[in-house]
């Protein structure tokens, strides 16, 4: 889930995705398997319900096993250790401003700027920031377009 959703009911917000057959991942892993190989999928909250078990769900993670960690707010990249794990995350809106030959200026996360939006890849570690459809403050885009992401995930067996 993501801030918003915790400003208006986490839990009404999750039980109504639930009732239409959409799993909540919500400091939980779930595997899935394809074609003889697995996968996990791990979810992680917004991080201004920075927690605990959040940080340890990610500690917990198999150095051998890839896993996609979802995430609201890019910040958790930060905690996801070494291993063949892709972190997905949202929440900054790209940075909604791109000024020219300054770039980004601010994002709402507290990840670092280059964080903002795009594939990042750091400690042999990847992370992909949607810039996503909408707006957050300020209804304005100038230099970031909204984006819809369909990624192809591969890897060697």
């Amino acid at each position: 889930l993501g801030n918003h959703d915790y400003i208006y009911g986490a839990e009404e917000i999750a039980e109504a995705l639930r009732k239409h057959a959409i799993t909540v991942l919500d400091n939980d892993r779930r595997t899935v398997s394809f074609e003889n190989h697995s996968i996990d999928l791990v979810g992680i909250p917004d991080a201004r319900i920075e927690s605990e078990c959040s940080k340890q769900v990610l500690a917990g993670l198999a150095p051998e096993r890839p896993t996609i960690v979802l995430t609201h707010d890019p910040v958790w990249f930060a905690h996801v250790p070494a291993g063949p794990h892709l972190t997905l995350a949202g929440h900054t809106h790209g940075g909604q401003i791109r000024l020219p030959g300054l770039g980004i200026v601010k994002n709402s996360s507290k990840a670092p700027l280059h964080w903002t939006h795009g594939l990042v890849r750091e400690r042999g570690q990847y992370l992909y920031v949607t810039s996503g459809i909408g707006t957050s403050g300020v209804p304005l885009r100038w230099r970031v377009p909204p984006e819809f992401v369909v990624l192809d995930v591969t890897g060697s067996a």
